[in-house]
Formats: C-alpha cells, sequence, structure tokens
C-alpha cells in the first residue's frame, strides 16, 4: 500500500480494526461519514464528496467489504 500510495499514506491517518462494526458505530457518533470503497462500488470515486470528518473503509482485493 505505501508504494502504490505514492507517498499519501504519510499524510492521512490508517487504522486497521479488528471489531469494525463497533469502531464505525463509534465514528457515526463522532459525527463522521463513513464511505466503503470498492473495486465493483456503485459510486464513482472521484465524484463524492469527501469533505469534513469522514472515514473510507476499503474492501480486500478478493471479497471487497462484507456487508455487515
Amino acid at each position: 500500500m505505501y508504494k502504490t500510495s505514492s507517498g499519501a499514506v504519510e499524510s492521512i491517518k490508517i487504522a486497521t480494526e479488528v471489531n469494525l462494526v463497533r469502531s464505525v458505530e463509534q465514528l457515526k457518533e463522532a459525527g463522521f461519514w463513513i464511505y466503503g470503497c470498492e473495486e465493483d462500488g456503485k459510486q464513482d470515486l472521484y465524484k463524492a464528496d469527501l469533505k469534513g470528518k469522514i472515514c473510507c473503509i476499503v474492501g480486500g482485493e478478493d471479497s471487497g467489504i462484507r456487508r455487515l
């Protein structure tokens, strides 16, 4: 990921979570908008409004993001 990001990884916060559902609920309570990023998503990433307090969840290359 670091190599592919061309250095962008140095300017954003990245976290790995064991209990993603609980973490998403806590982020929502703190006023964050939650976005899911996966290869076959319905909206183009470049057309999304990514201003303000946001959290982007990136799905795995093989399985994407689970529904829960």
